[in-house]
């Protein structure tokens, strides 16, 4: 079981922007070692002054492709060099080296790859980024969100200490992926030494039924339909934190809706394609990507009046490590007195 985290209270509410660095292809085609492009990379750089400007500091997840990119390097290295971003690893096996696994939507999902082949291209994706940013990788997203039972304790392995693999609230079983349905929404160690920081992205339900909402809409997985009715009429919807099909004002309901249910952490998240226009179905033109960075600004305004800062992976990785320590440190008196604060917490919390 994975163990909270139980920030300090001074802690408070925190946001993270992580962004699935990526090449391009055909959403909803076949699976293609070679069939993709790198047109949106230069779209980078403009998405990344944006944030600058915002006071936003984004976590990159970056794939083989990206990584192997001249252009990617020359744009995200020196974000991440002067601290203005973070960058960690986002593996898409079919484009990976090695290539010993058919390509099929199975095998799209590295966790369901034999634990020789996951580990072969983890290790290439760690060593290439090594290479092009000049530091080992400290935290990892699969493509797909597709972890697997071996995963953490490879990541482990590897010196990573930050994965942002899960996807709560959402079941990709028909798809021969992972079902996230029960996984937590907060901040928690994982891996075999509970020393591995797993950042969930951010996904709640809003309406009058929310109380009840993961029981009320994967109880109608077979019945689309029902769920869109609900949505419609807004007594239920499963909202993601991300500007891709999700509108601002929904967002920001969204966020208020993680603060009532008390998440300290909440992870915003989109493909990077959608910085240029024509890469996924949420940019198709002008207007979708002017939509995009209005999104952002509404929801970062929000986030500022919600008292809600910006922080990154490492940041929170960093005041997690400092609680456990001081949770480690206290007197048991300490913890169990009525000012025990995060350990007091954690007490009362247990796990998660």
């Amino acid at each position: 079981m994975p163990t909270r985290v139980p920030f300090d209270s001074s802690f408070g509410t925190r946001f993270i922007l992580t962004v699935d660095t990526e090449e391009e292809f055909e959403w909803g085609g076949d699976f293609a070692r070679d069939q993709h492009g790198l047109a949106s990379v230069p779209a980078l750089a403009e998405g990344q002054r944006f944030f600058e400007g915002a006071g936003v500091s984004p976590c990159y997840f970056v794939d083989a492709p990206i990584a192997a990119s001249d252009t990617a390097v020359a744009i995200l290295r020196p974000a991440l060099e002067s601290g203005k971003a973070e960058v960690g690893v986002h593996l898409h096996p079919w484009v990976t080296a090695p290539f010993d696994e058919a390509l099929n939507s199975r095998n799209s999902y590295a966790g369901n790859l034999p634990a020789a082949t996951e580990r072969a291209k983890l290790e290439t994706m760690t060593q290439l980024f090594a290479d092009r940013f000049g530091s080992a990788p400290r935290a990892y997203r699969a493509g797909r969100y597709g972890i697997g039972p071996n995963t953490l304790g490879m990541l482990d392995e590897l010196g990573y200490s930050i994965d942002s693999s899960l996807r709560s609230q959402f079941d990709y079983r028909a798809d021969g992926g992972p079902d996230f349905r029960k996984s937590s929404l907060r901040a928690h160690w994982t891996g075999p030494r509970r020393a591995m920081l797993e950042l969930p992205l951010t996904s709640v339900f809003v309406g009058p039924a929310a109380k009840y909402g993961a029981r009320i809409y994967h109880g109608l997985g077979s019945l689309p339909t029902a769920r869109a009715l609900l949505a419609r009429t807004g007594l239920l919807q499963r909202v993601p934190l991300t500007p891709e099909g999700v509108p601002a004002r929904l967002a920001c309901q969204a966020i208020d809706v993680a603060m009532e249910i008390g998440l300290p952490v909440l992870n915003l998240s989109f493909h990077s394609p959608s910085l240029a226009i024509g890469h996924t179905p949420y940019v198709r033109d002008a207007s979708d990507l002017a939509a995009l960075y209005a999104w952002f600004d509404q929801v970062f305004n929000h986030c500022a009046k919600r008292s809600i800062a910006a922080a990154t992976p490492e940041s929170v990785y960093e005041a997690a490590v400092l609680t456990r320590a001081a949770c480690h440190a206290a007197t048991p008196s300490a913890i169990a007195g009525p000012t025990g604060g995060a350990c007091s917490s954690a007490v009362r919390a247990g796990r998660s």
